[in-house]
């Protein structure tokens, strides 16, 4: 456990929450314009999704405490869809891994939309990406190993897979490599995200 979870295990959740995202480079001002909120039934940070229309749609929750199995949690009964999904109309965006790196890449005035997991991207979606000039930027995961025994990477075959998903429809499509370990958040919260978004 980290410093930081320990901090937070010590507080009020909704302290908790506030700590949270202001250590993750999330601004008060970004919490108010996206709607991002705090469950106390959950003790969670929630995150809604809109539609292009502006309505909102599910919600996606990150749980606070560092030991919550799962640390994510989508509405019961709904298939989340893509976060700020309004930005694809954008001619330049970033595919992010998650909602706090979608946040992220906003704050510093990118384009950018959120897939809800490394995995999760569907192919229903890739309509929205015709003639669109895409980055996709997922986490840098270590290698995991599956029960069989199989090595895979959840952020680098996600980011992949959306790659294989909208190639033959977007513009242009690359996929970002950043530093194993890393992702949009962490490097910009250390500084050095700037060569991968420029």
């Amino acid at each position: 456990m980290n410093v930081e979870d320990e901090i937070i295990l010590g507080m009020h959740p909704e302290d908790a929450a506030e700590v949270y995202l202001g250590s993750r480079g999330i601004s008060p001002a970004t919490v108010m314009e996206y709607g991002v909120g705090y469950d106390p039934h959950e003790q969670a940070i929630t995150f809604p999704y809109y539609d292009a229309w502006g309505r909102q749609t599910s919600a996606r929750w990150r749980k606070l405490h560092p030991n919550a199995v799962p640390k994510y949690m989508g509405s019961r009964g709904v298939k989340a869809g893509l976060y700020n999904v309004v930005d694809v109309d954008e001619p330049w965006v970033y595919l992010t891994e998650g909602e706090i790196d979608c946040l992220t890449l906003k704050q510093l005035g990118l384009a950018a939309v959120g897939v809800p997991g490394a995995g999760a991207f569907r192919e229903a979606w890739r309509w929205l990406f015709v003639d669109r000039k895409v980055r996709i930027v997922f986490d840098a995961d270590a290698v995991k190993h599956r029960v069989s025994g199989e090595a895979y990477r959840p952020g680098q075959d996600g980011g992949a897979r959306v790659l294989r998903a909208i190639s033959t429809v977007a513009a242009f499509v690359e996929v970002v490599h950043l530093p194993e370990g890393e992702d949009v958040n962490s490097l910009h919260m250390k500084g050095q995200l700037g060569p991968f978004v420029s």
